[in-house]
């Protein structure tokens, strides 16, 4: 106690606008702490005031470089390769997609797309229909790739974080996901 007591008046001794507040051999040395230290506390809510933004920080999107005319964009789930070859332009009638599909996802790509529809139509799901915005104005990410997300974590065992890395959805959407679909 002795040698914290110390380190502060030391700090207080050295700061060159402040006459020495400290000395050991006063009686009003826990007087001069309790100022020293509403005075930090009065400077660090300052500094910490500034980097609130709301219950949640927003991040910065990922970007990457587009092949054709490299220039960097949002990487965005439209963009993903899930996206590109499950939901934009699935080839079924390839022997092979309709086998890598089966084994990836655990059921054939015409059972998906029955699964797919049922979510659509619960009540439940509606959050993420596609053309909806959320409260902060974002467009809602596809309930495709959450879907084919969901499949992925039931049947080959991946990680939320794994989801995050091949959707770019975030684990959290990915969980409330989870939680409702297996409800």
């Amino acid at each position: 106690m002795i040698v914290l007591i110390s380190s502060l008046c030391q700090k207080r001794r050295n700061e060159e606008d402040r006459p020495p507040m400290c000395d050991m051999g006063s009686n009003n040395v826990i007087q001069n702490l309790n100022e020293i230290i509403n005075e930090d506390d009065e400077e660090t809510s300052v500094i910490n005031s500034k980097r609130v933004r709301g219950r949640y920080e927003r991040k910065d999107p990922p970007m990457y470089r587009c092949p054709v005319d490299r220039t960097l964009k949002v990487y965005r789930p439209e963009n993903t390769p899930w996206f590109r070859d499950y939901v934009a332009s699935p080839k079924t009638d390839s022997k092979a997609f309709c086998k890598t599909f089966r084994r990836r996802f655990r059921m054939s790509y015409g059972s998906f797309l029955k699964h797919l529809k049922e979510v659509k139509e619960h009540p439940t799901f509606q959050q993420w229909i596609s053309g909806n915005v959320t409260n902060a104005g974002i467009k809602v990410v596809p309930i495709e790739i959450l879907l084919l997300g969901a499949l992925q974590f039931l049947g080959r065992c991946w990680t939320l974080d794994d989801l995050e890395e091949q959707t770019m959805i975030s684990q959290e959407t990915h969980r409330r996901f989870l939680h409702l679909h297996i409800s």
